[in-house]
């Protein structure tokens, strides 16, 4: 549970992730290595349409969740 005002970018995860479909929730989770969180999955999304998810050889490039610290 969040106490504290999402961000603008937790926001707009949030409304991202609300109107994907369920095989597109799938698709996008797999992609964040199925790790259960939608802030994975919504970076994985923004990498992907800022650069297309590769490097500068053309190679897909592995999306490695952040540490997170559970309270």
């Amino acid at each position: 549970m969040i106490d504290r005002t999402p961000t603008d970018d937790e926001r707009a995860g949030m409304a991202w992730w609300n109107v994907l479909t369920e095989p597109s929730r799938q698709y996008w989770m797999r992609m964040a290595g199925n790790t259960g969180i939608v802030a994975d999955a919504w970076a994985v999304y923004k990498q992907t349409m800022l650069d297309d998810g590769r490097d500068e050889d053309g190679n897909l490039v592995p999306f490695v969740p952040a540490e997170r610290k559970l309270h």
